[in-house]
């Protein structure tokens, strides 16, 4: 029996099997969509990580902020109790403008 060098391992070998074909297709499947949504997971996991951690040192600075500002600056014998809880709102309000100028469009994917 002569062979022509087209066997098995030949690159010219035209026909893959059925197992060999899902198996590529699997592999590309998980290549092109699992790979990266796993990044994207971590990417928003940390983002929300983030946000919280955030969040809650901005209401405890608010929190501090208005606490210092009823014991020190303004007492319960002055008719200005409502002034500690406008200048808190007020700066609560500074900080969500600061954030909101801040956002830019992350990317997931970088180039370069």
């Amino acid at each position: 029996m002569k062979t022509d060098g087209l066997g098995a391992g030949s690159p010219l070998r035209s026909t893959l099997s059925a197992v060999e074909l899902f198996e590529m297709v699997r592999d590309y499947v998980k290549q092109e969509t699992l790979d990266p949504l796993r990044g994207v997971g971590r990417w928003l996991a940390w983002g929300i990580l983030g946000a919280i951690a955030l969040l809650f040192g901005a209401v405890v600075g608010l929190v501090g902020l208005l606490r210092f500002l009823q014991a020190e600056l303004f007492t319960q014998q002055d008719r200005l109790t409502w002034a500690p809880y406008f200048i808190v709102m007020v700066v609560a309000l500074g900080l969500i403008w600061i954030s909101l100028t801040r956002i830019a469009r992350p990317s997931l994917h970088r180039e370069g």
